[in-house]
């Protein structure tokens, strides 16, 4: 360095007239920089997986709703010719 004394005061926490990059020393428990984007991109990236499979079980609820109502309207025309085809036979039986 400079050869300069620290007077009372004063201290060395500042090295970037120097050349120097400021350096952060951690704490116990303390994360770095990258460690704190590392981990937000984690959270991100789970909480977009989150959605997207939020939106695939509500997809498939409404996709099986719709199947459902198929199979019941299905089911009903169904019923319905027979009792078109009963009543029909009874007429018939009727006339005859």
């Amino acid at each position: 360095m400079s050869g300069k004394k620290l007077l009372p005061g004063e201290s060395w926490d500042d090295f970037s007239g120097a050349g120097f990059p400021k350096v952060k020393i951690l704490g116990k428990g303390e994360l770095s920089d990258d460690e704190v984007n590392r981990i937000a991109t984690e959270r991100k990236k789970q909480g977009e997986a989150e959605k997207s499979a939020q939106e695939l079980y509500l997809r498939a609820v409404e996709e099986r709703k719709s199947a459902e109502h198929d199979q019941a309207r299905a089911r009903i025309e169904d019923s319905m010719k027979i009792i078109e085809t009963t009543q029909s036979e009874t007429q018939a039986a009727k006339e005859s």
